[in-house]
This record gives C-alpha cells, structure tokens and sequence, in this order.
C-alpha cells in the first residue's frame, strides 16, 4: 500500500499500471516484476526495504527495462 502511495503522489502513471492488480501477501516469494525467488530462508519480508527500492524512480526504469528485454526474447 505505501509503494502504491508513493507512486500516486508522484504520478507515477507506469508504476500505477504496473502495481495496481498486486497483492502483498506473497511479496516473500515475488517480486513485483513476476520473478519467483524460492528459498528456505525463514527472514520477514522488510516492507520498508520494499517501499524505498520501489520509491527509487531509477530502480522502476531499470526493471521495467528488463522485463521488456526479456519479453522480447
């Protein structure tokens, strides 16, 4: 919520397309660019780790990048 919350005040229209059907709930094992990361670690999930990576208008051009890379393959 907070991600979806920053986005909207900086009027992040791509984020916002991005996000807006995400659930949290297995924020764990997925990523927001739909890349499963498997493991046997027990750690929480540091929300307020997530919020500042995604608030990181660099980190979403970047990823976005990357995934449109990869769809190309």
């Amino acid at each position: 919520m907070r991600v979806y919350e920053q986005k909207q005040a900086d009027n992040d229209q791509e984020a916002l397309a991005i996000i807006k059907d995400i659930s949290p709930v297995a924020w764990q094992h997925i990523n927001l660019f739909g890349k499963f990361e498997f493991s046997r670690s027990t750690s929480k999930v540091d929300i307020d780790a997530l919020v500042v990576r995604y608030a990181d208008p660099t980190y979403w051009h970047q990823a976005i990048q990357a995934e449109a890379e990869s769809n190309l393959d």
